[in-house]
């Protein structure tokens, strides 16, 4: 397992779920970086998303986390594109 998201779960987990994870982990085919923002009107909105996309004074440890990210790529790999853009009926 390579990802800096599945390291900070895994490292938050009891032993138990960890290991469990870590299993499921080996099995994943998908893209690394995709993080899928779930919520409601909050998360649409586009002030949600702002600093990722465009705020000022990130870190470099910043930075590096939104670029692994995909942040501004506005395809289906980037999360925050995904977050602020309008699907077919109201599907946000």
């Amino acid at each position: 397992m390579n990802t800096l998201l599945a390291l900070l779960v895994l490292q938050a987990a009891p032993a138990d779920y960890a290991e469990a994870m870590k299993k499921v982990a080996a099995r994943w085919t998908g893209k690394e970086g995709v993080v899928l923002h779930l919520g409601d009107s909050i998360t649409y909105a586009n002030q949600y998303g702002g600093w990722a996309r465009g705020g000022k004074g990130k870190t470099p440890q910043e930075e590096a986390a939104l670029k692994w990210m995909h942040t501004n790529d506005n395809n289906d790999a980037d999360g925050w594109f995904l977050a602020r853009v309008d699907r077919p009926g109201n599907r946000s």
